[in-house]
């Protein structure tokens, strides 16, 4: 179904078409173009928590960012840590404007092999064929598990240079 027939159709199919159209876009070298497309110039990205000033010091993509870039650079920096082994979506609906998508992805750090899989979550909200909220969290990547006691995953500020120093 194309965008404009869910539109007529039924405002939640709609706003559910637009999400998962953004989300089957986000490979490093698609993504850019989709935030364009898709997200409104004002619209408000929230990765992992709100703000956690902690957090972004080894996640640069975490927090609260406005507009398209924040969209696709989320996207970006995450690959540059992590390379996408899976991402299936489980459950996925939407009502009016709000969209919600459950499932769980499979990451691997580029930088020492290690694997993560996460359940993720999303909220978004879509007004005018536009996303202006998104809203994904996942298991916290700070979790004890997923940071050996001998070193560091992959996720640095200064762009993958490992230190081999955990930062619990």
């Amino acid at each position: 179904m194309s965008h404009s027939q869910a539109k007529s159709q039924d405002p939640s199919a709609a706003s559910l078409h637009t999400v998962m159209d953004f989300l089957s876009n986000t490979a490093p070298d698609k993504v850019e173009a989709a935030a364009n497309r898709l997200v409104a110039p004002d619209a408000t990205y929230v990765s992992l928590n709100f703000s956690n000033p902690e957090l972004k010091k080894i996640m640069p993509w975490t927090g609260t960012d406005k507009g398209p870039r924040a969209y696709s650079g989320t996207f970006l920096g995450v690959a540059n840590y992590w390379k996408i082994e899976d991402f299936t979506v489980t459950d996925k609906f939407a009502s009016g404007e709000d969209v919600a998508v459950f499932g769980k992805f499979t990451y691997r750090s580029v930088a020492v092999g290690h694997v993560i899989t996460s359940p993720f979550s999303i909220h978004a909200k879509v007004h005018d064929d536009k996303i202006v909220y998104f809203s994904i969290h996942g298991r916290h990547l700070r979790d004890r598990e997923f940071f050996p006691s001998n070193g560091f995953l992959g996720c640095e500020s200064d762009h993958g240079r490992q230190t081999g120093q955990s930062r619990r």
